[in-house]
């Protein structure tokens, strides 16, 4: 039984839960297409004369598993009744969450909270949306044609056939295209077209397939229109997408339509040409409607995700029982334009047109002229992203490896497992001011058993790389130091939760900040939160880095050692004297050069950055960075062989000593020079480019530091 907040009951759910749990990962959908595309053609969908009904004809389909396993989490269906869509709004339960927690000090450079919880492209639109929107300004004065301009639909079909490899004829744009202010508009009207036929057609057809996680406004499309939604969970089991094949036999033949999101929002996982094609044999057999929202199918990272039209092309060119959404605001960054189209099956087009008559708004002439130009644009797409791909390359360098972290195949959000989402979405406001969504929000209502979003939370990649790297970089999790498993990251009472790598929520437990020298969340900041643990990780790189020295150093004289050799530089001395003759003298020339280079401050701090950049691989263009740490150490090594010095360091600049003799010996004989340079002029070359070199260390230093939430 599903109760509401409040303590109001709802009713006992229809199939209240079905045993029916996805099937696995989806390759085993394809049995049941196949078992599908063998079934008669006869009776299935809207509109046939004798629409599939027995228990027996369906469970040839594959609703014939009610208990197979989805990642240990069932399908949960409610009963069909209208409910308040505020049950399903994300963003308020968010606000709620939030409202009486003040936001902690943020990573931004002007200090202020980072909302990572919306996918509110921030990439400006192109420079010719202005030119287009105001060309005609009397257009704005009248009311668009309910069905759209005919070259705005063309210019629809145009890109759906260059985008898609469409067969030519398959779509017409007078038939076949319905613009939309905005692909959501679109989603959540369909619902309704399609629950008013079905009332007076087939009364028994009132469930919804829904995948959970997924966008909210199949959700409350489904609350409002009164039908029964069935949350079908899309765990990492099944690719993070809904197994529809996996449900009982009684839902499928009682299902009206079916949500499908690909690129799916929140997991950013795509379904491929042959799962596609079984979905749609699936859905025409058991007599549901497939929508598929396609917003995100041209932000992809690598191979363009295939489309719902081209398993339609594919299974014969019948368009029947689909209907595809497209929106320009991902594709295009023109959220706030509300521009987008769906195409398909021209009977369920009718359906929508006819309840956007009625309560629906037309797409302002000016806008769709605006919008045919962005269709036919084929070079913003791909700059769109090279931006995200960026984006997703400094996350990777972040959080790869942690939080169950994955490279999506499209779309702009990560969903990380951080074990409990609610309670690190609180954490994460409060301790660094940063915005997330709950992942729970986005599966389903509150009172919803078996959330399958509950352990996530989604962070939405849409700002510049700088303000993304700060607030990823002030907010990367390491539960227990990064040793313990993600799956424990986020406990409920948040003691262990997201611990900030720069340490601006590291280890706030019990109401205590480290750092803070108070205790709770206000007052006065002598330094960042975190600020010991920073310090203590140089610290920790220092003597890990003398340590690392000396201990290769003793292993190398170890190699080489012979007792009778009283000479400090044996590889020019006497390397006969060595037991493994003139190589053990060049082993015991590096132990000693090794030696001598422990010495040397910067060098430490050196290895210790570069031992960071091994082990976390965190920093911005951290493998540049890494590539240049050699350089930095020949040349401090250099400057240092040239400085002044007591005659007991004789070797505290041994690698040194070795790039100074290349300098003002070896490469001046090449060179065909009279004499050698002396060695001031090998340590004046090296000097500025050592010092550089250590002032930007020191930067990047001070910029983590300033990270910590200082400012």
């Amino acid at each position: 039984m599903f109760v509401e907040h409040g303590g109001r009951a709802r009713g006992s759910s229809t199939g209240a839960e079905h045993g029916g749990r996805a099937r696995g990962p989806s390759t085993e959908a394809a049995p049941a297409a196949s078992a599908a595309a063998e079934a008669e053609e006869g009776g299935c969908w809207r509109g046939r004369s004798e629409p599939m009904s027995t228990a027996s004809e369906i469970e040839r389909l594959g609703g014939t598993n009610a208990n197979a396993p989805s990642g240990g989490l069932a399908v949960h269906q409610a009963e069909a009744r209208r409910r308040d869509p505020r049950d399903f709004q994300p963003f308020l339960r968010l606000n709620a969450l939030l409202a009486e927690v003040p936001p902690g000090p943020s990573p931004a450079a002007d200090g202020k909270p980072i909302n990572l919880s919306i996918g509110d492209p921030q990439v400006a639109p192109p420079a010719y949306l202005l030119e287009e929107l105001t060309a005609d300004l009397g257009a704005w004065g009248r009311y668009p044609p309910p069905r759209g301009e005919a070259d705005y639909a063309a210019a629809c079909v145009d890109y759906l056939n260059r985008r898609y490899d469409l067969p030519e004829g398959l779509l017409d744009p007078a038939r076949h295209v319905l613009p939309l202010p905005g692909s959501r508009e679109g989603l959540f009207f369909a619902a309704l077209a399609l629950a008013a036929g079905a009332e007076a057609e087939e009364p028994e057809r009132n469930a919804v397939l829904l995948p959970s996680p997924g966008y909210h406004c199949y959700m409350g499309s489904a609350a409002v229109a009164g039908l029964s939604p069935v949350f079908v969970p899309a765990p990492e089991e099944t690719g993070f997408l809904p197994d529809f094949a996996g449900l009982p036999a009684h839902t499928l033949g009682t299902s009206l339509l079916a949500y499908l999101c690909s690129p799916a929002n929140p997991q950013g996982a795509a379904m491929s040409l042959e799962r596609w094609r079984d979905t749609l044999r699936l859905a025409r057999a058991c007599g549901f409607a497939l929508l598929a929202d396609e917003c995100y199918g041209e932000v992809y990272l690598d191979a363009p995700p295939a489309g719902a039209l081209q398993a339609a092309a594919a299974e014969g060119g019948s368009l029947e029982g689909l209907l595809v959404f497209h929106s320009l605001s991902k594709r295009s960054s023109a959220a706030g334009l509300r521009c987008g189209f769906l195409a398909g099956d021209p009977a369920l087009v009718e359906r929508v047109d006819a309840c956007l008559r009625v309560g629906g708004a037309g797409v302002p002439v000016p806008v769709q002229r605006a919008g045919a130009r962005l269709w036919r644009d084929t070079e913003l797409p791909g700059q769109t992203r090279a931006y995200y791909r960026d984006l997703f390359a400094r996350a990777e360098r972040v959080l790869g490896g942690r939080f169950g972290y994955r490279r999506p195949d499209g779309g702009f959000f990560l969903w990380l497992d951080v074990g409990d989402g609610i309670a690190a979405a609180r954490r994460l406001w409060a301790e660094a001011g940063l915005r997330v969504l709950p992942g729970a929000y986005m599966a389903g209502p509150a009172d919803l058993p078996d959330n399958a979003g509950e352990r996530y939370i989604r962070v939405a990649l849409v700002y510049d790389g700088e303000t993304t790297e700060r607030a990823l970089l002030s907010r990367r999790a390491r539960a227990g130091g990064g040793r313990r498993s993600p799956r424990n990251a986020v406990t409920a009472g948040g003691r262990e939760g997201i611990e900030d790598t720069s340490m601006a929520v590291q280890g706030a437990t019990g109401g205590k900040r480290r750092g803070t020298g108070r205790s709770g969340g206000g007052g006065l900041r002598l330094l960042p939160a975190g600020a010991g643990g920073f310090l203590r990780k140089r610290g920790a790189e220092a003597l890990g880095g003398l340590l690392l020295l000396v201990g290769l150093a003793g292993l190398l004289a170890l190699l080489s050692y012979h007792p009778g050799d009283p000479g400090p530089n044996v590889a020019t001395d006497a390397p006969a004297r060595n037991l493994l003759g003139r190589p053990g003298a060049w082993i015991a020339d590096l132990g000693l050069a090794t030696l001598g280079l422990s010495a040397s401050l910067l060098a430490l701090v050196l290895l210790g950055w570069a031992w960071r950049l091994l082990r976390d691989k965190a920093l911005p263009r951290w493998g540049l960075r890494l590539a240049l740490l050699p350089l930095m150490l020949l040349l401090a090594a250099t400057a240092l062989d040239g400085l002044p010095r007591p005659a007991a360091w004789a070797q505290a600049a041994g690698l040194g000593g070795f790039v100074g003799d290349l300098l003002h010996g070896h490469l001046t004989q090449i060179l065909g020079l009279l004499a050698p340079l002396p060695d001031w002029v090998g340590a004046a070359l090296a000097a500025p480019p050592a010092l550089a070199a250590f002032l930007y260390l020191v930067a990047l230093e001070g910029g983590e530091y300033r990270a910590l939430g200082r400012g």
